[in-house]
């Protein structure tokens, strides 16, 4: 380890930070290029199949629909990008809401074999009920605002998140366990030193997770009749006049896929920050 710190300060910083610039590349490739391929393949079936425009306009005529005046008075792009905005927001805070409440429960899970015995059926059993089927009922109790559609998302982070805690804490190595007991180090130590961060990769595998299904329980959240804001609700309103204008159903369609992907680079982002030393301390080694 001293003989890699030395490389760096001599000289191998550049050629460190070439190897961690990439990533940022390698992110927007992993996006783009599946995009790109759904493109292609959209228009083949357009060229092969002679569909009406009705029923699958091509992507330029998408793209060109963004400018269109909407009945607001705006571009229905700037439309599209305010309910991007919303649905972003209760994304996220869902995200960070599900997963603080799935780090505790799944501490308790992975901690404690007779607290996690006991929770561990709620955990599973708060999956069992589809969200389809309650987010209804939530708009209908809290009302159409942004922090539900926030909840929602939550309760769908929730799961994987426990679950990737409780399984990151279960697989800490005994040996390191055995060798902090024998330095006498207090359960606080034990935890912060060597547990979380052991569990961190497997946390973030589930964060990473939760994050896609923030977006999706935000979308699920917006699309009861009575919300106004967000993409789900332009989805529904746009489904409505499919008929004489599909454009505007593809372009909510990608913007709500412009979102998702927006939150889980991000979450990606945080992790490659969070992880950083674990990295270093592996590339040095």
């Amino acid at each position: 380890m001293a003989r890699t710190s030395q490389a760096v300060l001599a000289g191998d910083a550049p050629a460190a930070a070439t190897r961690r610039d990439p990533w940022l590349l390698s992110g927007w490739v992993v996006a783009v290029v599946p995009a790109a391929l759904v493109a292609v393949a959209w228009e083949a079936v357009k060229v092969t199949s002679g569909f009406p425009k009705a029923v699958l306009p091509h992507i330029w005529e998408v793209v060109a629909y963004l400018g269109t005046a909407t009945s607001l008075g705006n571009a229905f792009g700037v439309y599209l990008l305010n309910n991007m905005a919303v649905t972003f927001k209760e994304s996220v805070v869902g995200l960070l809401v599900g997963a603080a409440c799935g780090l505790v429960f799944g501490a308790l899970i992975g901690l404690g074999r007779q607290i996690g015995r006991s929770f561990l059926p709620l955990v599973v059993g708060s999956q069992t009920v589809p969200i389809v089927a309650i987010a209804p009922a939530i708009v209908i109790w809290l009302g159409t605002g942004w922090l539900t559609k926030a909840i929602i998302a939550g309760y769908l982070c929730f799961f994987p998140v426990a679950v990737a805690t409780a399984r990151g804490l279960s697989d800490v190595p005994k040996e390191s366990l055995a060798l902090m007991h024998a330095y006498n180090a207090s359960k606080a130590q034990v935890f912060f030193k060597v547990q979380l961060p052991s569990a961190l990769p497997m946390i973030f595998i589930g964060l990473e997770a939760a994050a896609a299904f923030a977006v999706l329980g935000s979308l699920v959240g917006e699309l009861p009749v009575g919300s106004t804001e967000g993409i789900g609700s332009v989805i529904l309103s746009s489904s409505q006049f499919y008929t004489y204008a599909p454009e505007a159903l593809y372009g909510a369609v990608a913007g709500a896929f412009g979102v998702g992907i927006v939150v889980v680079l991000l979450m990606k982002l945080i992790e490659r920050i969070a992880l950083r030393h674990r990295r270093s301390e592996a590339g040095g080694t």
